[in-house]
């Protein structure tokens, strides 16, 4: 969508020709002298004697300037990150109220500037947080998308065993003398296993709340007691996992 297009959607009085290149401009101008002048002001303002520059090479008033130029520069970034409206004004013209997002905008420059380290740090680690924050989003999206299809691997599973003549499961419950001892999460596991006939690690890290890497190692050990088996899918031929009748034992004693 071009300048004029989103003027006319906004409401806004659309630029003439090369108001956009206009506005631009001037924005530029802005950052670069809201960043000099800011970055002089931090020089002007900062303790020589235990400025964090003051072991570094070169020039201290030109690390000011450069910083402040880069802190500048971000403010665009920074305005994006909160959402502000301030830079869609200024290229729109909308509500007449351009002056106005001037004088903010280089106000943003100048305080960026003058406060460059701090700035940028805290620019750069929102930024590291919405990134953080939307790899988690997607790994839990994937993580559902997963479980719902176990889940309907499953119910396949569970479909398939009740329209077979012979059940692929124990039936019934052994007896147990000396039942063997359960945690709480075995004691879960289990509990899930008797949902349905055939069990995926997945559906079953789901039901118990515990991670896919440590049920795995929750059902190994029931395995080695006797209390669950590892089978197939009589559907896809995966990996699945049954309730033996000593599990069943285990549960109800």
């Amino acid at each position: 969508m071009s300048v004029n297009n989103l003027a006319n959607a906004t409401g806004a009085a659309p630029f003439a020709e090369g108001g956009e290149l206009i506005a631009l401009g001037t924005v530029v101008v802005l950052i670069v002298v809201g960043g000099l002048v800011g970055g002089y002001g931090a020089y002007l303002a900062e303790d020589r004697e235990s400025s964090e520059l003051a072991s570094y090479g070169g020039p201290r008033k030109l690390r000011f300037l450069v910083l402040g130029l880069v802190a500048s520069a971000c403010v665009p970034l920074f305005l994006s990150l909160v959402r502000s409206d301030i830079l869609g004004v200024i290229f729109t013209n909308a509500r007449g109220q351009r002056l106005e997002s001037y004088l903010v905008f280089v106000g943003l420059c100048l305080i960026a500037a003058f406060s460059a380290r701090a700035f940028i740090g805290s620019i750069s680690q929102r930024i590291l947080q919405q990134v953080e924050q939307a790899e988690a989003r997607a790994e839990q999206a994937n993580l559902k998308a997963e479980e719902a299809q176990e889940t309907a691997l499953e119910l396949a599973d569970e479909r398939s065993a009740e329209a077979s003549p012979e059940r692929n499961h124990e039936e019934g419950a052994a007896t147990l003398e000396n039942p063997p001892a359960l945690d709480e999460v075995e004691r879960r596991a289990l509990q899930a296993l008797t949902k349905m006939t055939f069990r995926t690690a997945t559906g079953i890290a789901a039901d118990t709340g515990v991670s896919r890497s440590q049920i795995g190692e929750v059902l190994d050990s029931l395995a080695t007691k006797g209390l669950a088996a590892v089978t197939q899918s009589p559907t896809t031929k995966g990996v699945r996992w049954k309730i033996t009748s000593r599990g069943i034992g285990a549960i109800e004693g």
